[in-house]
This record gives C-alpha cells, structure tokens and sequence, in this order.
C-alpha cells in the first residue's frame, strides 16, 4: 500500500494559505490604529513649543508695519554689543553697548529687551537702565545654559530702533 497524505494535513496547508493575507491586513489595520493613538496622545498631552510666538496671527496681519518699522530702524545705523554677566546673586547681569553708525554711543535711550530660551519659553521683558557711553544694563532671568534669544527695543525721540539677536550662554548663572 503506499503512503496517502492524510486529510488533515491537505487540508490545513490551504486554509493558512487563506489565513495569510486577511490576518496580514487586520495586522496592518491595528498598527495604524497604534499609530494613530500616540499621535492624539502626544498631540493632547505634549505642551506645544515653548519658543511658540505669541499673538502670531496679529503680527501675521501687521507685518507690513514691522517691516517699516524693521527698513527704519536698519536706516538709523545703530549697533548693539550684548553680553550676559553672572552676578554675585546667582543672576544675570545683562549689557547693551549702544553705539550710531559714526561710532558714537547712542545715549538717553529708553531700552526694553525680550527674552527668552526657545526650549524653556517664559519670555520676560526687561527694561535695560542708561549707564553711561550708551551703556545700558539689567538683572535678567537668564537662569539656563543654551541659546537664548534676545529681542531688542530702543526709543529716543521719534527714533526706534529694533534688534534681533542669540546669546549662547554656558553653565548656570550661580558660579
């Protein structure tokens, strides 16, 4: 007699054949439903960048006027000089060198300067005192290592004059 393949076995390799591509789709099905779920949990629960811009779509809207205010203030030929200084208090001390395109310091200015860490947020407006030579200075809550971003506001008269600048910082602030 010879040897016949069981019904069993015939029948079996068929039906997992069968199997493959329906199990295959529902595997594929609940990975995107896996995926999908992180998303909306990350989306939710995950705070949004702290270097977000605040009231963005107004400025989106005036941005005509910014760049006005940005042609005028280039215009005027002003640079800056800034560093950030610790202070015995385990703060730091932040300095503006103001000086007009002749190499004059800029002198009797009111100076306002914005910071912020882009990863930390919590922007802080500070407002920078007139020392002497257009040198103006203030406490700043510059309390983390890294980049930080400076925004800069000088008005004398019916000058204003606006700065963008990064100040890497390195180490803490208490030495």
């Amino acid at each position: 007699m010879s040897a016949l393949p069981s019904d069993t076995t015939a029948g079996a390799e068929p039906r997992d054949r069968a199997l493959r591509w329906p199990a295959a789709v529902v595997a594929l099905l609940g990975l995107n439903v896996c995926v999908c779920t992180v998303t909306v949990i990350a989306a939710t629960r995950i705070a949004a960048p702290a270097g977000a811009e605040p009231d963005y779509y107004e400025k989106a809207l005036n941005w005509d006027e910014t760049a006005r205010e940005r042609a005028a203030s280039e215009a005027l030929g002003w640079t800056a000089s800034l560093a950030a200084a610790p202070t015995p208090d385990g703060a730091r001390r932040l300095t503006l060198v103001l000086r007009d395109r002749d190499g004059l310091p800029v002198e009797a200015a009111s100076v306002e300067a914005e910071v912020f860490h882009p990863r930390l947020g919590a922007r802080r407006t500070l407002r920078l005192e007139p020392l002497s030579g257009g040198l103006y200075a203030g406490a700043a809550p510059l309390e983390a290592a890294g980049l930080w971003e400076v925004r800069l506001r000088a008005e004398r008269g019916a000058d204003v004059w606006l700065h963008d600048e990064s100040l890497e910082l390195n180490g803490s602030a208490a030495r």
